[in-house]
């Protein structure tokens, strides 16, 4: 073979692969769903024993009971759900009852395209919780009402509700940040640049893999929503405050930068695609190895 027709074949070679890793896709990221549509899922209870009996002898399958959830509580810090209020009658088989319980508890799945939580807490666990008040519950004091769900109850919460938060506002500190948040708090809370007001948060990209906020949503400009630019902002880059006592979110970048930050644009690939949180966390400098497994 002349060495024409192996710089060819060569060629021909390298063009192919070029070709073939152009088409391969970005790597797979984890799961990632908007914040309030986890605010309305449902919340499934395992069978009681004596119901799965009674379901095995007429050849069924025991239902399952169903709650679901409320509210969330954020931590600040990590974006991490630390907590979940439940709406639990339909588990106890009573009226409307909201508890809190650990997210540590709470294992994410799909069913038939659903998304859903299984909880993994006993019928006698759930009634040994007391009931929970979002507002009155952020009139007294967010941690409070942690403090009586975890004396309620001996079920195991994970690390970031354990010890990522120590520092933080109760009730009557009005110049730290909140060391929790609701989730629908979340949504409408202020976002600042460096140097003026910025924009609104209207909804938040959560990685149920990890039960984190990992990304905020932030609308900028227009009137009563017209005209207005959506932006995707890395949790990573916030950092929350206070403004006029109400929390609130900044970045350390100015609004002029930040008006040239990508645009969110919403896709049919997924709610937040891959190249997109590649390209904020570029513009941001969070480091973007922890968006896939």
């Amino acid at each position: 073979m002349s060495l024409k027709t192996h710089a060819t074949a060569l060629f021909t070679t390298l063009s192919l692969t070029a070709s073939l890793c152009a088409q391969q896709p970005s790597a797979p990221t984890r799961p990632r769903i908007p914040l309030d549509q986890l605010m309305k899922v449902d919340v499934m209870l395992e069978p009681a024993a004596d119901a799965k009996q009674d379901a095995a002898q007429k050849g069924e399958r025991a239902k399952q009971p169903k709650g679901s959830v409320k509210n969330l509580l954020i931590s600040t810090r990590s974006g991490q759900v630390t907590w979940a209020a439940l709406s639990v009658g339909g588990l106890l088989g009573i009226g409307d009852r909201v508890v809190l319980v650990p997210a540590s508890a709470l294992e994410f799945d799909i069913e038939d395209g659903k998304p859903r939580y299984e909880l993994k807490m006993t019928v006698a666990q759930l009634k040994a919780l007391p009931p929970f008040d979002p507002d009155k519950a952020e009139k007294e004091g967010l941690d409070e009402a942690v403090e009586r769900a975890k004396s309620s109850t001996g079920t195991p919460i994970g690390a970031s509700a354990r010890s990522e938060d120590k520092t933080g506002a109760g009730p009557g500190n009005m110049t730290e940040p909140p060391r929790m948040v609701l989730a629908s708090r979340l949504n409408g809370c202020a976002l600042s640049a460096s140097d003026t007001e910025f924009g609104k948060i209207e909804n938040a990209s959560v990685d149920v893999k990890k039960n984190q906020v990992d990304y905020l949503l932030v609308s900028h400009g227009g009137t009563l929503g017209l005209g207005d630019k959506t932006y995707l902002v890395p949790y990573a880059a916030c950092v929350w405050t206070r403004v006029d006592d109400n929390p609130a979110i900044k970045l350390s970048k100015t609004a002029g930068q930040l008006e040239t930050a990508p645009e969110y644009k919403k896709t049919d690939k997924a709610f937040v695609t891959t190249e997109q949180m590649q390209a904020t966390n570029r513009f941001f400098g969070v480091p973007i190895d922890s968006l896939v497994d």
